[in-house]
């Protein structure tokens, strides 16, 4: 309509031979398009700006997630998670010595939750790990085949190993949690949560036991300490037999994205 509108107005403007009756002046003329153009800028400072590309907002939560997660293998997985903390023994001149660390109960395994800068969704640094309650409220309601394939077909999510083949034998979904990594007496026990699996409500938990990192642990010159050497603990096990899918969210408000 504004485009007609100018070409209207031109149809009558004064510079035109022969000169139409009641012509318009040019600058009569720019006025007029200068309100168009005022207009236009004051309602695009009403817009809301776009989601940033490759994420979605799940509207029940105020989350905004992305659309595709990326592989870690174990190692990686529990460097992004948790820190490590190495074993340190106090040894007593008589009785048991006395440790503390990640592999000594009880299990000190802290976990990073704040601090992630991930250029590729933004300069945002309020990321956070997803556990399984924040899948369970992610999948909420799913329904089809698998909460993965469900989440592809409402959001366009996908992982880097979605494939007929991988699909059709629920290895797909197998994504990190928060608190993967949680030693135990008898070794570090590594949890996932596998979106391909149909469990209702959902999402399938599972755990497979692996070798505890370690190092040995240097007795000091008095014989009273010793300590594991953090660039020698080997994470050979789970770096090399567990893999995964990370994903992470951050909390939005209405007003973000659009009018409350």
């Amino acid at each position: 309509m504004a485009n007609l509108l100018v070409e209207y107005w031109n149809t009558r403007s004064c510079t035109n031979t022969p000169v139409p009756p009641d012509c318009l002046s040019p600058k009569t003329i720019q006025l007029s398009l200068d309100k168009f153009d005022t207009a236009i800028d004051d309602q695009k400072d009403q817009l809301k700006p776009p989601l940033p590309p490759g994420t979605f907002v799940d509207r029940t939560t105020m989350r905004m997630w992305p659309t595709a997660s990326w592989p870690l293998n174990g190692q990686e997985a529990l460097n992004w998670t948790s820190q490590w903390v190495p074993k340190s023994c106090s040894i007593p001149a008589r009785g048991a010595a006395t440790c503390t660390g990640s592999s000594v109960s009880p299990f000190d395994v802290p976990r990073k939750t704040t601090g992630l800068s991930l250029p590729v969704f933004g300069t945002w640094t309020d990321w956070q790990f997803a556990n399984e309650d924040d899948y369970k409220s992610l999948i909420d309601g799913w329904s089809g085949d698998s909460p993965l394939d469900w989440l592809h077909r409402n959001v366009g999510f996908a992982t880097t190993t979605m494939s007929p083949e991988n699909d059709k034998n629920r290895l797909s979904g197998h994504m990190w949690l928060g608190d993967s990594f949680r030693p135990g007496t008898f070794g570090l026990y590594v949890y996932r949560a596998n979106l391909s699996e149909p469990d209702k409500p959902g999402p399938h938990i599972f755990f497979t036991r692996a070798a505890m990192p370690s190092a040995p642990c240097d007795t000091s010159a008095s014989g009273r300490s010793c300590k594991e050497n953090p660039a020698s603990i080997n994470y050979s096990d789970i770096r090399n037999n567990y893999t995964g899918q990370m994903l992470l969210w951050r909390q939005v408000t209405p007003g973000d994205y659009w009018w409350p």
